[in-house]
C-alpha cells in the first residue's frame, strides 16, 4: 500500500495516541447536539448514562496508560452515577 508506513518504521506509542484521539472525538461527535437530559437519561436498567460511559472511558484511560507509560496519577477516579 503507497504511503503506509512498515512496522519498524511505526512507533507503536504514537499509533495508539492516535487511536486514541479518534476514538474520542467519535464519542463527542456522538453526543455533541444531545440536550442535557438525553445526557444524563439512563439507558440500561443499571442506570448506565452517556455521562457515566464518558467518564469510565477517561478513567480507564488516565489509570491504565498513565501506570502504562510511566505516567500515574494521584487524582481520584471521577465519580459516576
Amino acid at each position: 500500500m503507497a504511503g503506509c508506513a512498515t512496522w519498524p518504521d511505526r512507533i507503536p506509542k504514537a499509533d495508539l495516541h492516535r487511536y486514541l484521539r479518534v476514538v474520542r472525538e467519535a464519542v463527542l461527535w456522538k453526543l455533541d447536539g444531545l440536550s442535557e437530559y438525553d445526557v444524563r437519561r439512563p439507558l440500561v436498567p443499571t442506570g448506565t448514562n452517556l455521562l457515566g460511559l464518558v467518564k469510565h472511558l477517561a478513567s480507564v484511560e488516565l489509570g491504565y496508560f498513565g501506570a502504562t507509560f510511566g505516567r500515574p496519577t494521584d487524582e481520584p477516579p471521577p465519580v459516576v452515577g
